[in-house]
């Protein structure tokens, strides 16, 4: 037999509270609840025959779903509800046939007017005649539209955030105040070499024990009782991985996300490794370096550095100082200049005479080279101090002669040419056929005096040629 129902209303249920003789302590029968059931605005109540037809329903019923109908008497059940639901209803029908007085619980969808539909929720039950056969069945019922919906959106809030947390290369989950997990992420199962399935809905202390003995252990808990987030990175011998972890607790218990961070802690002690071998080059050098960030800050210099910052500042240099603090005041401006050129890529190199304590001065060179990053960004400048002052003073000392030199030649060729021709002129004019000749005493007496220029030059030249 193919059986039907429709949703019983509350008069129904009620009436089948009095055919089956429920009594008040009193031994009176609730009127009141009759009453309330069958006029009441929140619950539906229904009857069909074992047809499946309507043969009464409440007024609120009436009134929700007047749109279907103005008469719902005779009305089979299927006309109401939604088709999908159609067989969940004739197991509940045949429920309550063959197990009357026993009732079933069901949530069924009715179509709306704007081509949508209700959710309901009901209970269904088989009320029987004198004979004890089932007769009828009874349903009462409410409107579940709000609450489904809202499960449904938030059904679909979370998976679409559990594809989302499915996206991200971070490990995530989330444990209760119980420390028991109740969400992780497809990267956990990953990272942990677990299946979430298994793990969701145990005890995270029984999962890893061994992590009672790790910082992990003791930050999670400072993380929820002082309601803090909380930052760490540390190893895991069990999974011989380094990870990095963030703690956020919340009322509800504490999420956390964590990522494998081997490869970079790995990198860094390499770098470490380094920056110790390079540290000793640098310390075992005369030169001064520095290594500078963009904004002027030292972010490491050799021990060479640190000992020129005594001897000319009297204090000790410190990474993390400016840079400006070790320049004087009228060296800052053209030390802009070129390091901002350096940011720009520009390899420079300058000459400097740099004064130290009580007047003393130095000739430097001085190297200002860009420093990259593995993504050719300018991050700094390395600075360079180059002793030069011996080649400097060398050269001022080759100048210097080659001045001299130049002066001792313009002398040979200027000073000294003008009395060797006044003397040649004079022989030239000196009388031989008559010596007594007057005027051979006044050229003799010219002679003298060329020849005493003549001597003084040549004594100059002598004395600028031995200081050379």
């Amino acid at each position: 037999m193919f059986l039907n129902f429709g949703f019983w209303d509350c008069g129904q249920f009620a009436r089948y509270l009095l055919q089956n003789q429920l009594y008040m302590k009193d031994g009176s029968f609730d009127d009141q609840l009759l009453h309330f059931l069958i006029d009441s605005s929140t619950y539906y109540v229904v009857r069909t025959n074992l047809q499946g037809l309507y043969t009464y329903v409440n007024p609120h019923f009436q009134r929700k779903f007047s749109y279907m109908t103005d008469n719902f008497a005779g009305l089979p059940f299927q006309e109401t509800i939604h088709p999908g639901d159609v067989e969940t209803c004739n197991q509940a029908a045949i429920h309550c046939i063959t197990q009357p007085g026993k009732p079933v619980k069901l949530a069924i969808r009715k179509s709306s007017p704007t081509g949508d539909f209700y959710w309901t929720s009901w209970e269904f039950i088989g009320v029987t005649d004198a004979a004890g056969a089932t007769s009828e069945i009874l349903c009462i019922g409410h409107d579940i539209t709000e609450g489904v919906t809202a499960e449904i959106k938030y059904t679909k809030t979370s998976h679409k955030m559990d594809a989302i947390l499915d996206t991200i290369t971070d490990g995530f989950f989330v444990v209760d105040r119980n420390w028991r997990i109740i969400q992780a992420n497809r990267a956990f199962e990953n990272l942990l070499h677990a299946r979430r399935e298994e793990q969701v809905g145990q005890f995270l202390w029984d999962l890893y024990p061994d992590a009672a003995s790790l910082r992990f252990y003791a930050e999670a808990h400072r993380a929820v009782r002082e309601q803090q987030v909380v930052h760490l990175e540390e190893f895991y011998p069990s999974f011989n991985t380094w990870f990095a972890v963030a703690a956020y607790p919340s009322e509800e218990g504490l999420t956390v996300y964590f990522r494998d961070v081997t490869e970079r802690k790995q990198q860094e002690n390499e770098l470490r490794d380094s920056l110790y071998k390079l540290r000793a080059i640098l310390n075992s050098t005369t030169d001064v370096n520095f290594f500078i960030d963009a904004g002027r800050t030292i972010l490491s210099f050799n021990r060479r550095a640190g000992d020129d910052a005594r001897m000319r500042f009297g204090r000790e240099l410190k990474a993390g100082q400016r840079i400006y603090e070790y320049i004087p005041d009228e060296d800052r401006t053209r030390f802009d200049i070129l390091f901002k050129r350096a940011l720009g890529g520009d390899r420079l190199e300058i000459e400097y005479l740099m004064q130290y304590p009580r007047g003393a001065a130095h000739w430097v060179r001085v190297d200002f080279h860009p420093v990259r990053d593995d993504e050719d960004n300018t991050i700094g400048v390395a600075l360079n101090v180059v002793d030069i002052n011996d080649r400097k003073q060398a050269e001022i000392q080759i100048r210097n002669q080659n001045e001299r030199l130049l002066e001792i030649t313009r002398v040979q060729s200027h000073e000294l040419r003008r009395p060797v021709a006044n003397m040649l002129g004079l022989v030239y004019l000196f009388n031989y056929e008559n010596p007594s000749d007057e005027f051979n005493q006044t050229l003799l007496r010219s002679m003298k005096l060329t020849a005493s220029e003549l001597d003084t030059i040549i004594h100059r030249i002598v004395a600028m040629t031995q200081e050379l």
